[in-house]
Order: structure tokens, then sequence, then C-alpha cells
């Protein structure tokens, strides 16, 4: 077991750098061209907020960025580029999230961010991990919290919250925000743990761990996208999406078993566990 491996199964987290970062320099270049145009001159992504008049304008512009990223699909470039270091956690055949989300979280504005939470509240599984990729170098207050080792809690106490401002099938919820939040009760943060990344880097952990943040306390507007990933094997909540996950890629025992059971279908009643959806074109 390497390193990595190890502390992510001891701790619920793990942090790295790519191997290869065309891909995540292509995402930057498009939210900095956009800005560009939006704004009639170049707008560093730490600075966006000093540009940016109102909140409303804001959450326009992340809802069409938001769009435009899912559209390019670069997060699956990401993967192709560096799979040694996604499948060091789940194995050689992997889903990903096909829908990914872009994080704008400007300085001192709450509403920018999802507070502490585990991702198990809201539908997704312990088996389940989120890859968060940084698009500006992070400073020290801006980045995701995670509290270590807390896959290792029992049942938390929670209450809900609804949101002041967000609605089901909003434009914000469909980017990621939630319409009613589940607070954790009596949560001890003096052990959290946010790592300065830069460009290039990765911050993976599982979507049973406690993470998010409150508030961005830096100076600099924290930009970064993140997806979920899974081995193809993996169970997944009942009530999640049908296409929420695509097949990345495929083992060879995997791939020869999937072409056997497309011509002898009436075999696959009589097996139990989860089949993985079909196999990648990449």
């Amino acid at each position: 077991m390497t390193k990595t491996q190890q502390h992510y199964k001891d701790f619920g987290f793990c942090e790295g750098s790519f191997s290869n970062t065309s891909a995540v320099n292509e995402l930057v270049h498009i939210c900095s061209d956009y800005l560009t145009t939006k704004f009639k001159q170049e707008v560093p992504l730490s600075s966006y907020h000093l540009y940016c008049q109102s909140d409303e304008e804001h959450r326009e512009l992340h809802f069409q960025l938001t769009k435009l990223l899912r559209k390019s699909q670069l997060h699956h470039k990401i993967m192709a580029e560096n799979q040694e270091h996604f499948q060091q956690l789940v194995g050689s055949d992997i889903d990903i999230q096909v829908e990914p989300y872009l994080r704008i979280s400007r300085p001192k504005i709450y509403e920018d961010n999802i507070g502490m939470h585990r991702d198990t509240f809201y539908g997704n599984t312990a088996y389940e991990i989120s890859c968060v990729v940084p698009l500006v170098d992070f400073e020290p207050g801006c980045g995701v919290n995670v509290l270590p080792k807390s896959h290792l809690l029992g049942p938390l106490e929670f209450e809900s919250v609804a949101h002041p401002i967000i609605e089901k099938g909003s434009k914000q919820n469909s980017i990621g925000f939630l319409y009613s939040t589940k607070k954790i009760k009596n949560l001890d943060m003096s052990n959290l743990y946010a790592p300065m990344l830069k460009r290039g880097d990765y911050f993976m952990f599982s979507l049973c761990s406690i993470h998010g943040q409150e508030v961005n306390s830096s100076n600099i507007t924290r930009w970064s996208i993140d997806f979920r990933f899974k081995n193809s094997f993996a169970p997944i909540n009942v009530n999640l999406k049908s296409d929420y996950y695509k097949s990345f890629s495929a083992s060879p025992a995997n791939a020869i078993a999937q072409q056997y059971y497309q011509v002898n279908c009436n075999e696959i009643a009589e097996m139990k566990g989860a089949f993985p959806l079909t196999e990648s074109k990449i």
C-alpha cells in the first residue's frame, strides 16, 4: 500500500499533484476568457470579487460558467491524463460524475459556500469520492476543510435549515447549492484540515467524511471544480439519478464480462450484487 493509499484509508482523504495539468490549464483559460469578455478587461480569477458588482450578477455568471464547463467535459480529460491518481483509490473500473461542480467562493460571503456536512446526508454513499481541483493557488482561509477520521464517527445530530434564497429546482440548485441544509449540531471544528492547494494539485475525500466551508476568510476568490468518482461495482443510493454517473474505464475482466452478458442476458437474473455501467468509449 502506498503512502497516499494508507493516508486515505486512515484519515478519509488524500492530496497530491497531478502528473499532467493541461486539462486544468484549459479550465483556467475558459474561466479567464469568460471574465475578460464579461468585464471587457483582463480579470485575475483570484480578484474576481473586486469586479463583480452584485450578488445577482455573480449568481448568473456562476450559472453560465458552470454550463460552459460542463459542456467541455474537461474533468474527463483530467482523469484521462492522470488515471493512476484515481485508480490508486478505486481500481481500474471507474465511474465518473457526469456534471462537475464549479465553485466560486468570494471573500466573506457566506452564501457562496456549503457549511460542514457529509454528502451521505444527501443521497450519496461512503463508497464515493470527491476530487477537488483548484483553479487558483489557495491562501489560508480560502480552501475547503475536512475533519480527519470523521468517517469513524457514528450517526450525527443535525437540524434541517431551509436556504433563504435557493429553491428546489432553481438555477443555483442545479449547479450544486442546497435548498435545505442539514447543519451538524455540536461539531468540534478545532481539528479541521484545509490543504494549501496550488493549481495542478488535487484533494480527494470520501463523501462520508465531514467537509465543507462556512466562509472564505481570505482576501481572494477561491475558484475550483470538483467531481465525484467511484468503483463501477460500488453500490449507490437507490434514489440517485440514473444519469448521475457514467462509465470512464473498465478492466479487462469487466470488459469481457459486459460483452458476455450482452449476449447472455438471461443469466444476469441469477447473480447478486452491483452491475457496472456500460463500457467506456475512452
